[in-house]
């Protein structure tokens, strides 16, 4: 009777694992035994959707949730990827030669076949305009070739408008559609060698974008718009002009995004990251700040530390006191004698600190002979065995209370990422927030008197 039970209940469970899910089968005769993976996006960031390995002739099947509807990179490990569409479709994909993306094939797939003829519209468009932009300055030097520029102008009026012409006849319902729209949108970003006209339009096109588009979310195509508009804004070169142009694009971003929270923290979250990654401070607590002080915007718990970061340790303001262990030459933050203090908040558990740490070690006596500077390491460890054995060797003041994410010091400083760097003046004031030790010693450098 028991195993009457459990075989029926194995069989419900399979049928609603397979209600759930849509199947690609494939074949890349190239990748024998090879690990296949099947990565989804997630507003800038990557999820896995599925994996498994062709066997001995380079099949093989992935079974992805029938709720995921955006692109994947179907990876293949150590030889190449493609970008696939995924619409509650079960297709087929073979592909023999990875140097020949000619030689991709599709069945079952409307969406693929879609996203593969566009592609090739406007890669077939894109090279027959490079040749008739070159030629047409040459034809109309020449008086007696008018009716051939006007001919040559015809053509290239033709060609651009190739792809939108294609992208109007696909239907409103295919994800094809929309994907197609932002990667035109991107394409126009990322032009080299762009007129003034040109980039007016590209900017002009992203700045009309709806980012709140549950489309756009899992395209994994916002992280480039933010790149390449990045990109596009440093041409500036001017700091004050890039302040304003990324402050404007902070408020279009947060003002059509709002209708999604969840787009809205994700794509915050990650423009204000690489603000600070650029340098960019005043860009970074403009939007944290501005998203803040709008009572329509829904800012979700993983988010709200960051902001409070940008606000409550601004440059400018003081930081909070900060209690040392026991047993250190000082027992508090505000007893550290120097012109500076380098507080660094790690873990012995955190990837990147691996790579600050020794760089500060190296640092420890540059700073504090050259620049009357005090380095503070501020462990979120909560293993006392492996915090002893990591700071052994550390030449500053190290502390910890084995709180982790929860220490007092922690929470005093918002702090939400390891690690995370203040530099303090005497009377702890926030005076710079570098995103690492080269930072560090540089902001140091052009401060010292």
């Amino acid at each position: 009777m028991k195993k009457s039970i459990f075989i029926v209940l194995y069989f419900i469970v399979l049928q609603a694992s397979a209600q759930n899910s849509m199947v690609l089968k494939g074949c890349f005769s190239a990748a024998k035994e090879t690990e296949i993976r099947l990565m989804g996006f997630i507003g800038t960031k990557d999820t896995l959707l599925a994996q498994t390995k062709t066997d001995a002739s380079g099949n093989f099947q992935l079974n992805y949730p029938k709720r995921y509807k955006g692109a994947a990179n179907l990876q293949v490990k150590e030889m190449t990827s493609l970008i696939v569409l995924l619409n509650n479709e079960n297709f087929e994909i073979t592909w023999a030669d990875f140097k020949d993306f000619t030689g991709v094939q599709f069945t079952k797939s409307k969406e693929n076949e879609l996203f593969q003829d566009a592609y090739t519209i406007n890669m077939d468009a894109q090279k027959k305009l490079a040749g008739l932009t070159y030629l047409l300055p040459f034809y109309k030097m020449d008086p007696t070739k008018k009716e051939l520029t006007a001919q040559l102008e015809q053509e290239i009026t033709s060609e651009n408008s190739r792809f939108d012409v294609y992208l109007k006849k696909i239907p409103h319902t295919s994800y094809a559609k929309a994907y197609l729209t932002y990667r035109a949108v991107l394409q126009k970003l990322q032009k080299v060698n762009k007129t003034e006209i040109e980039a007016r339009d590209g900017e002009n096109t992203l700045l009309k974008v709806d980012f709140s588009d549950e489309s756009l979310f899992y395209s994994g195509l916002a992280k480039e718009l933010f790149d390449a508009y990045l990109k596009h804004t440093f041409t500036l070169q001017e700091e004050a002009l890039i302040v304003s142009k990324l402050n404007a694009f902070s408020d279009v971003l947060k003002k059509s995004s709002q209708g999604n929270t969840k787009a809205l923290n994700h794509y915050c979250e990650y423009l204000m990251k690489e603000y600070e990654k650029f340098g960019l401070i005043r860009c970074a607590e403009h939007l944290a700040l501005s998203l803040l002080g709008d009572n329509k915007c829904i800012i979700n718990d993983k988010t709200l530390p960051l902001l409070e970061q940008y606000k409550k340790m601004a440059i400018g303001n003081t930081a909070a006191d900060m209690v040392f262990s026991a047993g250190l030459k000082y027992k508090k933050l505000s007893e550290v004698p120097g012109k500076y203090k380098v507080v660094v908040f790690g873990a012995t558990w955190c990837e990147a600190c691996t790579k600050e740490m020794p760089q500060f070690k190296e640092y420890a006596q540059l700073f504090k002979t050259i620049y009357d500077a005090e380095i503070i390491f501020v462990s979120l460890d909560t293993d006392k065995e492996k915090y002893d054995a990591y700071i052994k060797d550390l030449p500053f003041i190290n502390t910890c209370d084995f709180k982790g994410w929860g220490s007092p010091n922690v929470k005093n400083y918002y702090v939400f990422a390891s690690p995370s760097i203040f530099v303090l003046d005497a009377e702890n004031k926030i005076v710079a927030k570098p995103m690492d030790a080269i930072a560090t010693a540089k902001w140091l450098n052009v401060n010292k008197q």
